[in-house]
């Protein structure tokens, strides 16, 4: 058994969330959220569902920055932006978001694999200024732009 079939605030696949999410696998663990591959059963869309940890749901700030992402994050439209479809609280009482699912990778891992082309960047560089521009017109500062937060698609 591997250490994430034994963490408890794992959901195993299968589990449905608020009513309308059916768990299909579990896809990354960062530091304060688990984000799983989930199927929107009403109009059978796979779904990004990035499920707040239950040692931060028990915190009112916590919480109350997830929601904000959330809403931040839901009022960009540019086409290099993650979209934001959904948000709520698990019957555990764990917060969560539904978002696109990518298909890709990190560009963390791109990076990993060598250096990059400035034919291959430069695109790469437009996408993301084209995404912080809008924010930064709307007044939204992204505080963790880093190659793990970026996705290639």
């Amino acid at each position: 058994m591997d250490e994430l079939t034994k963490d408890t605030s794992i959901y195993p696949n299968g589990t449905i969330v608020a009513d309308r999410y059916k768990i299909e696998s579990f896809l990354a663990q960062g530091g304060m959220a688990q984000v799983y591959v989930a199927t929107q059963q009403q109009i059978n869309r796979l779904v990004a569902l990035k499920v707040l940890s239950p040692m931060f749901s028990m915190n009112p700030g916590v919480v109350m920055r997830f929601f904000r992402e959330a809403h931040v994050i839901g009022s960009l439209l540019h086409p290099n932006t993650v979209r934001i479809y959904d948000m709520g609280e698990t019957p555990d009482k764990r917060m969560f978001i539904a978002m696109e699912l990518l298909k890709g990778e990190e560009l963390s891992e791109r990076i990993k694999r060598g250096p990059m082309t400035p034919a291959e960047a430069l695109p790469i560089v437009r996408q993301v200024a084209g995404s912080l521009s809008e924010a930064h017109q709307l007044g939204i500062i992204h505080r963790d732009l880093k190659p793990d937060n970026i996705f290639l698609t």
